[in-house]
């Protein structure tokens, strides 16, 4: 078998890069923090393959898992010898050969956004039932999807109040 990140390097070969930002763009220069910005078109586009691989992923683990215990239940039955069984043995068979398939466009996916994007999926965290990265993404999509204000707010009236309330008192003082 052939590497499979062989394929990879024939997408990024054939990449237009004038869709990356330049790096110097990562932090924002008038805040500091980093650039929820950066690179977010291809955040999106590679991030968006990799979330729905993971979810055919979890699906075909779980048809694998199911076909498996099925074809157990089977045996523990009526045996090796049953047609049942053999029919079960078959679709375990195909459950396994698909979630390994499901997994090599997994491992794909994270690997053409992890080169391309300028980002890391997952980031190395670990959240409790993420075992793909999904809620990871989710997360990342809604903190980029969130405007982030540079500048204090404008004062709500009961800061206004307060702020009046504190200047009488001073002034009375």
């Amino acid at each position: 078998m052939t590497d499979i990140y062989t394929s990879n390097d024939a997408i990024i070969d054939n990449f237009d890069m004038a869709a990356l930002d330049h790096d110097s763009k990562r932090i924002n220069a008038a805040s500091g923090e980093e650039n929820q910005y950066f690179n977010i078109g291809i955040f999106y586009q590679l991030g968006s393959r990799v979330d729905q691989s993971a979810y055919n992923l979890e699906s075909a683990k779980e048809r694998f898992d199911q076909a498996e215990h099925a074809q157990a239940q089977e045996f523990e039955i009526n045996g090796n010898e049953s047609a049942r069984f053999l029919q079960l043995a078959d679709r375990a068979a195909q459950a396994e050969a698909h979630h390994a398939n499901a997994k090599m466009f997994y491992d794909l996916d994270v690997d053409l956004f992890n080169c391309v994007s300028g980002f890391t999926w997952q980031s190395g965290a670990k959240i409790k039932g993420d075992y793909y990265g999904r809620k990871w993404y989710a997360k990342q999509k809604e903190a980029r999807q969130t405007k982030r204000i540079l500048a204090p707010t404008a004062p709500t009236a009961e800061d206004i109040a307060a702020r009046k309330a504190e200047m009488i008192k001073r002034r009375a003082a």
